[in-house]
């Protein structure tokens, strides 16, 4: 109760001095603005002039500040301005000047007092900046100190002694309380549930005895009909318990209980890291047993023994075997970019490369390590999507606000490969799928259709919608275009119809690949057509909401 009062006073406290600072604050900066903002449509001299002539226009309260556009102040109401250095680095300055108007705040750690300022761009380019200081929201919270700590203390003191009190008389019924008493007799009517909770626990506590053999016999089922094979272990090494699928594995008949494990596994090996896992150490390795693999757990058990447990992992090494081809392709695309940053930072390491040459070098170590970025990245991409077997949550994704926001992630490029970028005007459509994977397929066609593009040439991005209402996307380059040779090819991983374009400008050879893939997760078909020398067309046809 006392840390509940303190508490509660503590941040009532702090909320209210929050909130009337925010609100005195807000006033402040509201008041300098509004002055500022009488004086934004007159010149640097009409304000001097009209200030000389009615000195009352000038607040007292209020700092005002004329600054030249090159940052010297050239009049301020509280400080000669000569005095006051060069202001174009401030940041009020700088916004207004940028802008057309600029706020912010200063604290001053030694008057523990925070300045407010607000400047506006005149007419003639002079910068006009008003600032008004108050106390900081530290200062209000020392004002408030005293007398909160005051109030806490009060609190805690009458709080502890009434709760000292009131936890007594509570608890001293409870304390007399006999538990072996049978019916017991609750103190209080609260305490009603918990007495017959307990006297419910002591039926439970029976029931669980007669249950137990019940659970053994279901624990015994499971173990049957698992098909990993397991065998458990206790203190001195004696099987306690092996199922079927372990005898399955090293041609023992049941029953086992009471043998010694090297009678039942035969192999020294398997027996001594039995051994080591009772001892409490843990293992697996991989075992062989009639043509079969097994991964095999070697276990120590907290209450003593051990589990051990044989897994079989033969499909999944078949695998294991085809992603470690795909390993090698992806080694195989990568040690290119590695083999070249090694050699350009042997070269650099060996002090080869003269000191004016050295920012080439670094340029293209930094350009290699972006290309192996890029393709890791696709590579964990395509990975992803082989997982997926759907889009997931499917959502009404706008084709055209997604091949907008696709386009202009990739303006900076088309602009400096010289290739312009124009969207064909059709029919406003959207699909069931997911957004984020969709804005992948179109930034990865709209990549394609600039890297292999000539310069000046266009790319044109197409969508509308289908006779059977199905939503269509297409992407037109005027590039190298595709040998027909190619075209079957092209949407496999790695594959690049021009390796030296590709290497120029970073392709990693799985864009395609990974368009492929979203199109299959929308359920979506893709045409391409090509003419070598004339440009590609790929267009992506998205069946209609009722098929998906």
């Amino acid at each position: 109760m006392t840390m509940l009062a303190a508490v509660s006073i503590a941040l009532v406290s702090i909320a209210l001095c929050l909130i009337f600072y925010q609100q005195f604050t807000s006033t402040i900066r509201a008041e300098i603005k509004g002055r500022a903002e009488m004086f934004r449509e007159m010149s640097a001299t009409q304000l001097m002039t009209t200030w000389r002539a009615q000195p009352t226009m000038v607040p007292e309260d209020m700092r005002l500040t004329l600054i030249a556009p090159d940052g010297k102040v050239i009049y301020d109401n509280t400080v000669i301005a000569e005095k006051l250095g060069n202001h174009a680095d401030r940041p009020e300055i700088r916004q207004a000047l940028a802008t057309g108007s600029g706020a912010s705040s200063r604290y001053s750690d030694t008057l523990r007092r925070q300045t407010c300022y607000f400047a506006v761009r005149l007419p003639d380019g002079f910068v006009l900046r008003t600032a008004k200081t108050s106390d900081s929201i530290f200062a209000l919270f020392g004002h408030a100190l005293p007398l909160v700590a005051t109030v806490i203390l009060v609190l805690a003191v009458l709080s502890h002694i009434a709760a000292g009190r009131l936890t007594n008389r509570i608890v001293e019924p409870i304390n007399a309380m006999r538990l072996d008493d049978e019916p017991m007799a609750p103190p209080y009517d609260e305490l009603t549930p918990l007495v017959r909770a307990i006297s419910e626990q002591r039926q439970r506590i029976a029931a669980q005895f007669a249950a137990l053999e019940e659970r053994t016999a279901t624990i015994d089922a499971i173990m049957d009909s698992m098909s990993e094979g397991t065998l458990l272990l206790d203190q001195r090494g004696t099987v306690v318990a092996a199922n079927p699928s372990a005898g399955k594995i090293f041609g023992f008949a049941q029953p086992v209980a009471g043998r010694n494990i090297l009678e039942l596994l035969r192999e020294p090996h398997l027996a001594r890291l039995a051994r080591q896992a009772v001892n409490g150490h843990r293992h697996e390795e991989t075992i062989k047993r009639h043509d079969r693999h097994y991964r095999a757990y070697f276990s120590p058990v907290t209450s003593g023994g051990a589990a051990l447990l044989f897994l079989d992992i033969t499909e999944s090494g078949k695998a294991e075997r085809l992603r470690r081809e795909f390993s090698a392709n992806v080694s195989h695309e990568l040690k290119t970019p590695l083999t070249s940053i090694s050699g350009y930072a042997e070269m650099l390491a060996s002090g080869m490369v003269r000191e004016e040459d050295q920012a080439e070098f670094l340029a293209k170590i930094r350009d290699e390590s972006a290309r192996m970025l890029a393709l890791i990245e696709d590579i964990l991409l395509l990975s992803r999507l082989d997982e997926e077997k759907s889009a997931g949550a499917l959502t009404e994704v706008d084709i055209g606000q997604i091949a907008t926001e696709a386009a202009a992630a990739l303006a900076d490029k088309a602009a400096a490969a010289g290739i312009g970028l124009r969207f064909v005007a059709g029919k406003a459509v959207s699909v069931k799928g997911s957004g984020s994977l969709l804005n992948e397929l179109l930034f990865n066609l709209l990549d394609n259709a600039i890297k292999y593009n000539r310069p000046g040439g266009m790319v044109e991005i197409g969508f509308g919608q289908e006779d059977e209402g199905g939503a269509i996307i297409s992407v037109r380059d005027t590039g190298i275009g595709i040998p027909p040779e190619a075209r079957s090819h092209v949407f496999e991983r790695f594959y690049r119809v021009d390796k030296s374009r590709s290497k120029t400008t970073g392709g990693t050879g799985l864009g395609l690949a990974i368009v492929k893939h979203i199109a299959l997760i929308h359920k979506a078909e893709i045409n391409l057509t090509s003419e070598v020398g004339e440009g590609t067309t790929v267009t992506v046809i998205f069946p209609a909401p009722a098929d998906v």
